[in-house]
């Protein structure tokens, strides 16, 4: 089901191996945040992480997903990204957008219906908010409770299931909090870092 081009094995060598010069990149000029469809996270070593979702139709509904991830270099960065393929790509910050880059991201699972023409050159998303945001993360358990604090005995009534992209705020040992933005409106609270897995390319 999985599907590998040359191009991606040889961006993933490149991240292994840039990753330790990290300190000698230009300072990064991304911004966590909403960017239209996107949303991105960056730490403070430089590290992107992002999720692509976007959806068109009322009765049958039409959905473009993927990930993504790479190290910037001041205003850019080369990503992978990813849904039932993996692709190469360029993403470049501006100054209250961000250009997204993926020469086959009409490849995509469903993005060829959904997702404009553009993405082969170039498409301009405009920033939406900003936020403090580590590191995008996917919830890997059936379901899993907010908790008020980063301890088991404050378990909260509002949950997460398998599947969910949360964005991780501040981490604390084995627990980590995050936001959820679902349909209506944004949930944020302490979960356990176990019930969750770092967006990473496919091997």
């Amino acid at each position: 089901m999985k599907t590998y081009n040359r191009s991606y094995l040889i961006i993933t060598i490149l991240l292994l191996v840039i990753a330790p010069a990290s300190a000698e990149r230009s300072p990064s000029r991304f911004k966590s945040g909403q960017y239209e469809n996107l949303k991105l996270a960056i730490d403070e070593s430089g590290h992107l992480t992002g999720f692509y979702h976007e959806e068109q139709g009322d009765g049958v509904v039409k959905s473009c997903s993927f990930y993504l991830a790479g190290l910037v270099d001041g205003d850019k960065s080369t990503v992978v990204t990813w849904s039932n393929k993996a692709f190469t790509g360029k993403l470049k910050a501006n100054r209250d957008s961000v250009t997204l880059q993926i020469e086959n991201g009409l490849d995509h699972l469903g993005c060829g219906l959904v997702l404009m023409p553009e993405i082969k050159s170039g498409l301009d998303l405009e920033r939406d908010s900003l936020s403090e945001l580590l590191e995008l993360r996917k919830v890997s358990s059936p379901r899993v409770h907010f908790h008020e604090k980063a301890d088991a005995k404050s378990e909260l009534k509002s949950y997460l299931v398998d599947g969910n992209i949360v964005g991780v705020m501040v981490r604390k040992g084995d627990w980590i909090e995050v936001e959820y933005q679902g349909v209506k409106r944004t949930t944020k609270g302490w979960i356990p870092v176990s019930s969750t897995e770092a967006l990473t390319p496919p091997k």
